[in-house]
């Protein structure tokens, strides 16, 4: 049962250079985020006033009345979590360490090396995207269906949801089986709310949609300078559930080397716990 595409996050894009901010702004989307451009702070602010959800935000370093520092002081006023990358052609350690002292992710020269302009977005938006993930847990929480809430006149789905029954009151991990659509999904949201852990959070994991070289992150976390964009500790996904259940999606889809023994029956099965 696959997820459905998740829209892109949000980029804000503030420089004063209207040629340069289109250019950055085609490149992103590209890339395939959404992506808007301010030409001065008080665009900018207007743009996150009616978008207060963006993921990053790309600063001009240098900007007339209202510089780039003073300018994410003030997003962080509306949204205290939007990373932001200091964009600057004057760049020395001092700028640098200046701008991350106040608030700055990272930082940009120009002119861009677009690859590792690509890099380090990626980095960010990844962490913001597990940001969602664990916000929306206490979400997910509510809208778990009962056993109750299940219609069906089959014998053979009578057998499975008492099995599933029967599975939902011990600490067991259980293997689903089925094709894409059959409500695998639902029937480990129902074990979930039936069980022990359904005070904790349920976590679904489209386990096809993680890149191959960040499983590992994904799934377990990593520290502060582990890797190149690793700016702070970050909790994976088994952290964020403790306590509750990991619903991996489609784990057939997961690197053949990654895979635990349960994992190599089906490329249509999903585990729960």
């Amino acid at each position: 049962m696959k997820s459905a595409p998740s829209k892109r996050p949000a980029i804000l894009v503030v420089d004063d250079d209207a040629e340069l901010a289109a250019t950055l702004r085609e490149f992103l989307v590209q890339e395939g985020y959404t992506a808007e451009t301010a030409l001065s702070a008080e665009e900018a602010l207007v743009l996150q006033e009616r978008n207060p959800q963006f993921a990053l935000a790309l600063v001009d370093l240098i900007m007339p009345v209202t510089d780039g520092l003073t300018l994410m002081e003030r997003l962080h006023e509306g949204n205290p979590d939007l990373a932001v990358l200091v964009m600057t052609g004057y760049a020395t350690i001092e700028t640098a360490v200046e701008a991350i002292k106040r608030g700055a992710e990272d930082y940009l020269t120009k002119p861009f090396d677009y690859h590792a302009v690509r890099k380090k977005i990626a980095r960010l938006v990844e962490v913001f995207e597990l940001r969602e993930r664990v916000e929306q847990l206490e979400a997910n929480l509510a809208c778990c269906p009962s056993f109750e809430s299940f219609r069906y006149v089959s014998p053979v789905m009578q057998r499975v949801v008492d099995r599933a029954r029967a599975v939902a009151a011990t600490d067991a991990s259980v293997l689903l089986l089925g094709e894409t659509g059959t409500g695998k999904e639902m029937l480990a949201r129902a074990i979930h709310a039936a069980g022990p852990r359904s005070r904790g959070p349920f976590v679904p994991v489209n386990c096809g949609s993680l890149p191959r070289e960040l499983v590992e992150s994904e799934l377990f976390g990593f520290r502060r300078g582990a890797f190149t964009g690793a700016y702070r500790d970050t909790p994976g996904i088994f952290v964020a559930a403790s306590g509750g259940t990991v619903f991996l999606d489609e784990i057939g889809e997961m690197p053949r080397r990654r895979r635990s023994s349960c994992c190599e029956c089906s490329r249509k099965a999903s585990c729960a716990r």
